[in-house]
Protein backbone atom coordinates (compact mmCIF):
# COMPACT_ATOMS: atom_id res chain seq x y z
CA UNK A 1 0.00 0.00 0.00
CA UNK A 2 1.23 3.60 -0.66
CA UNK A 3 0.02 6.33 0.98
CA UNK A 4 0.86 9.54 0.73
CA UNK A 5 -0.38 13.27 3.04
CA UNK A 6 0.88 16.71 1.69
CA UNK A 7 1.46 18.89 4.69
CA UNK A 8 2.62 21.75 3.81
CA UNK A 9 6.59 21.57 2.31
CA UNK A 10 6.59 17.89 3.50
CA UNK A 11 5.02 15.04 1.67
CA UNK A 12 4.40 12.11 4.12
CA UNK A 13 4.80 8.67 2.74
CA UNK A 14 3.56 5.19 3.63
CA UNK A 15 2.47 4.90 7.83
CA UNK A 16 3.66 8.06 8.51
CA UNK A 17 0.98 9.59 6.27
CA UNK A 18 -1.50 8.07 8.85
CA UNK A 19 -0.19 9.88 11.72
CA UNK A 20 0.67 13.25 10.04
CA UNK A 21 -2.97 13.32 8.89
CA UNK A 22 -4.23 12.91 12.70
CA UNK A 23 -2.17 15.34 13.53
CA UNK A 24 -2.52 18.40 11.47
CA UNK A 25 -6.18 17.22 9.95
CA UNK A 26 -6.08 17.25 6.07
CA UNK A 27 -6.67 14.38 3.25
CA UNK A 28 -5.03 11.63 2.26
CA UNK A 29 -5.69 9.52 -0.77
CA UNK A 30 -4.83 5.69 -0.86
CA UNK A 31 -4.86 3.43 -3.83
CA UNK A 32 -3.93 -0.17 -3.06
CA UNK A 33 -2.59 -1.03 -5.72
CA UNK A 34 -0.89 -4.59 -4.65
CA UNK A 35 -3.88 -6.07 -2.98
CA UNK A 36 -4.10 -9.57 -1.59
CA UNK A 37 -5.08 -11.51 -4.59
CA UNK A 38 -4.69 -15.21 -2.54
CA UNK A 39 -8.07 -13.54 -0.47
CA UNK A 40 -9.15 -12.14 -3.66
CA UNK A 41 -8.81 -8.86 -2.87
CA UNK A 42 -8.79 -6.48 -6.07
CA UNK A 43 -6.95 -3.01 -6.21
CA UNK A 44 -9.04 -0.32 -3.86
CA UNK A 45 -9.21 3.56 -3.66
CA UNK A 46 -10.03 5.38 -0.31
CA UNK A 47 -10.30 8.85 -0.04
CA UNK A 48 -10.11 10.43 3.81
CA UNK A 49 -10.64 13.97 4.95
CA UNK A 50 -10.42 15.22 8.62
CA UNK A 51 -9.90 11.08 9.25
CA UNK A 52 -13.61 10.91 8.03
CA UNK A 53 -14.02 8.45 4.75
CA UNK A 54 -15.32 10.00 2.16
CA UNK A 55 -15.13 8.26 -0.87
CA UNK A 56 -14.12 4.75 -1.64
CA UNK A 57 -14.43 1.81 -4.41
CA UNK A 58 -12.89 -1.40 -5.38
CA UNK A 59 -11.28 -1.17 -9.36
CA UNK A 60 -13.26 -4.60 -9.75
CA UNK A 61 -16.87 -2.23 -8.69
CA UNK A 62 -16.27 1.06 -9.32
CA UNK A 63 -19.75 1.53 -9.75
CA UNK A 64 -20.45 0.44 -5.97
CA UNK A 65 -19.66 3.78 -3.82
CA UNK A 66 -18.59 3.46 -0.06
CA UNK A 67 -17.91 6.92 2.23
CA UNK A 68 -19.98 9.88 2.92
CA UNK A 69 -19.78 11.38 -0.81
CA UNK A 70 -20.20 8.39 -2.55
CA UNK A 71 -20.66 10.44 -5.69
CA UNK A 72 -17.36 12.57 -5.36
CA UNK A 73 -15.73 11.19 -8.29
CA UNK A 74 -18.76 10.19 -10.34
CA UNK A 75 -18.12 13.42 -13.20
CA UNK A 76 -14.29 11.96 -13.45
CA UNK A 77 -15.21 8.28 -13.43
CA UNK A 78 -18.59 9.17 -15.44
CA UNK A 79 -15.98 10.74 -18.58
CA UNK A 80 -13.46 7.89 -18.46
CA UNK A 81 -16.49 5.44 -19.24
CA UNK A 82 -16.36 3.69 -16.09
CA UNK A 83 -19.43 4.14 -14.85
CA UNK A 84 -22.82 5.25 -16.05
CA UNK A 85 -24.65 4.29 -19.24
CA UNK A 86 -21.80 4.48 -21.56
CA UNK A 87 -19.39 2.37 -19.22
CA UNK A 88 -16.97 -0.16 -20.86
CA UNK A 89 -15.61 -2.58 -18.07
CA UNK A 90 -14.60 -5.16 -20.75
CA UNK A 91 -11.13 -3.62 -21.59
CA UNK A 92 -7.48 -4.63 -20.45
CA UNK A 93 -6.88 -0.92 -19.42
CA UNK A 94 -9.62 -0.35 -16.41
CA UNK A 95 -7.14 -0.23 -13.85
CA UNK A 96 -5.33 2.22 -16.08
CA UNK A 97 -7.84 4.34 -16.66
CA UNK A 98 -9.79 4.90 -13.33
CA UNK A 99 -6.03 5.60 -11.68
CA UNK A 100 -5.81 8.26 -14.50
CA UNK A 101 -9.29 9.42 -13.63
CA UNK A 102 -9.45 9.47 -10.04
CA UNK A 103 -5.39 11.24 -9.95
CA UNK A 104 -6.87 13.88 -12.67
CA UNK A 105 -9.87 14.61 -10.18
CA UNK A 106 -7.19 15.38 -7.13
CA UNK A 107 -5.01 16.95 -9.13
CA UNK A 108 -2.44 14.09 -7.89
CA UNK A 109 0.55 12.98 -9.51
CA UNK A 110 0.95 10.27 -11.92
CA UNK A 111 0.76 6.65 -10.27
CA UNK A 112 3.08 3.69 -11.78
CA UNK A 113 0.80 0.92 -11.59
CA UNK A 114 2.92 -2.34 -10.97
Amino acid sequence: MRAAVDSGPVTFVGPEAAQARDRAGGELVVFVIEPCLAKAHGPSFQYCRDGRLIKAFSFETPYYRGGEEPDLLRPALTVANLIGPQADLDRDDNEGRIVEATTGFFSLPELEMP
